[in-house]
């Protein structure tokens, strides 16, 4: 590596880009930060042209399509990235580095390159899932890191395969008993049988009790008997002295039914009994208007 780029410098990234037929633009969008001077990426969309190239949201772009833009401005960045690279308006170039490294080779006083010889080359296929292209600045192609080996196990599988003739075979006939087997075979079921009927019978069950009947519910209890008290109404005489003679006041006739047990009234209120007895109240003969002749008479008996 040259004298001007320490080795343990971060390695810039040359990012090429294809558009896809089935892909619209390059998938990234191109912004500036307040208080930073430069051009950024921003955010970058995934499985995208932009994506398969390297691009990253953060990175600061040094160079588009090999030319500095370091003094240019927002505009003039995105006219340069839609002029196209080698002749193709469906591709550019960007020449980018992240944080990191921008603030390395700022600290160095470095000038970041596209010709410098540590610069990394990230190349979009030309149609969605292909491989991305990785080169260096020296025209060589970068070797990829080693792919993991996957170890597989095999299982092997023993089948049984019947054949046609196997399931056509038939059953091959048991051979016969002979006369002493038969024998022993006879004395052990007679053996058998006389051991059942040995066993004693079981007691026969008791049977089962019938279901009780649900018990009646509780009688209402009996109201008490209705008590019917008589009125007992008396019957109040009257007298009205006249000329000294008391004379007593007819009763008045009765309004309702008279009882012939009790010689009562039979269906009078209380009010209409009130109203009976002070229109019954005994005279008093001292309060009687009489006039001259009769005081004179009165005077004369006495």
């Amino acid at each position: 590596m040259s004298s001007m780029v320490p080795d343990d410098a971060p390695k810039p990234r040359a990012s090429h880009l294809r558009k896809w037929a089935d892909f619209n633009g390059y998938g990234f969008n191109l912004h500036a930060e307040k208080g930073k001077a430069g051009q950024f990426i921003g955010k970058v969309d995934p499985d995208s042209p932009a994506e398969s190239a390297g691009l990253k949201p953060g990175d600061r772009i040094v160079e588009v399509n090999d030319v500095n833009i370091g003094n240019e401005n927002h505009q003039q960045v995105v006219v340069r990235i839609k002029a196209g690279y080698n002749g193709s308006l469906d591709e550019t170039k960007l020449l980018v580095v992240d944080n990191e490294a921008d603030q390395y080779y700022k600290s160095k006083k470095l000038v970041i390159r596209g010709d410098m010889p540590n610069v990394v080359g990230l190349a979009a296929p030309p149609i969605r899932g292909g491989e991305t292209i990785v080169t260096v600045s020296n025209g060589h192609i970068a070797e990829p890191e080693p792919e993991p080996v996957v170890t597989e196990t095999v299982t092997t599988v023993t089948e049984t395969v019947i054949t046609e003739a196997q399931v056509n075979k038939e059953p091959e006939p048991e051979p016969a008993l002979t006369e002493t087997e038969v024998a022993v075979a006879a004395v052990a079921v007679a053996a058998a049988a006389e051991e059942t009927r040995r066993e004693p019978t079981p007691p026969p069950r008791e049977p089962t009790p019938p279901p009780r009947e649900p018990t009646p519910p509780p009688r209402e209890p009996t109201p008490p008997p209705v008590v019917v008290q008589q009125t007992e109404t008396t019957v109040v005489t009257t007298t009205t002295t006249v000329n000294g003679i008391s004379e007593p006041e007819p009763a008045p006739e009765p309004k309702g039914p008279i009882d012939p047990a009790t010689g009562l009234e039979l269906n009078v209120s209380v009010a209409e009994m009130k109203e009976r007895l002070s229109s019954r109240r005994k005279r008093d003969s001292r309060n009687a208007a009489l006039n001259f002749k009769d005081k004179y008479e009165m005077f004369q008996r006495l």
